[in-house]
């Protein structure tokens, strides 16, 4: 299976487009991983298309466990201006989480699953694989005897991945939010599409 993480990045790219006060928002991961890498590549054109003026740092972490490296990686960030951070970076990930709440300058993405209860505080979305969702529509396709070994590309129409947004942050208007649902409608409909390698059809 290959989820197609690159369409709810570029739904937080939008976000943080929108919501940004510095026009500098950023990207920690862990490694340079082709998955990892074209996520940042749609968060950069999400945020591109709804703001013409934003720059997007990304960098690297070097390993997925060091949260010190993390913090330190997210302080460095912050201190250019960032005032939004995707962040995947596993373990190292909690270090980010920590130098935007110590700074107060800074909210995060969280990745992979709903992050909102590691720091509720500064995590304004997280973008989510489903992956019981997933089995589920491969498992789905095997009872009903219509299963053909193939590679399974599972994404935003197929509810897989999606953008889950921290209902307690406030600064997520309701034309912000319209403005997300919106260009959603549009990556389910495929008038929206993404030419990132890892969701290429």
């Amino acid at each position: 299976m290959v989820f197609a993480f690159e369409e709810p990045s570029y739904l937080a790219g939008m976000l943080a487009g929108m919501l940004t006060k510095t026009n500098v928002i950023s990207a920690i991961g862990g490694t340079e991983l082709p998955p990892v890498k074209s996520s940042f590549e749609a968060y950069e054109a999400g945020a591109r298309a709804v703001n013409a003026d934003v720059r997007v740092i990304i960098s690297y972490v070097g390993n997925w466990e060091d949260a010190s490296a993390g913090k330190e990686q997210a302080l460095a960030q912050i201190s250019q201006g960032a005032d939004f951070i995707f962040q995947n970076a596993d373990a190292a990930g909690l270090g980010i989480f920590q130098a935007a709440r110590e700074t107060k300058k800074a909210y995060v993405f969280g990745a992979n699953s709903n992050q909102t209860a590691v720091a509720p505080d500064v995590v304004v979305a997280s973008v989510v694989i489903d992956l019981p969702h997933a089995f589920l529509t491969v498992a789905r396709e095997v009872k009903e005897h219509t299963f053909t070994p193939r590679t399974i590309y599972l994404g935003t129409k197929d509810d897989v991945t999606r953008l889950e947004i921290n209902d307690r942050m406030k600064m997520v208007t309701p034309g912000v939010r319209a403005a997300i649902d919106s260009a959603q409608r549009a990556i389910v409909a495929g008038t929206l599409k993404l030419s990132h390698p890892q969701i290429a059809r």
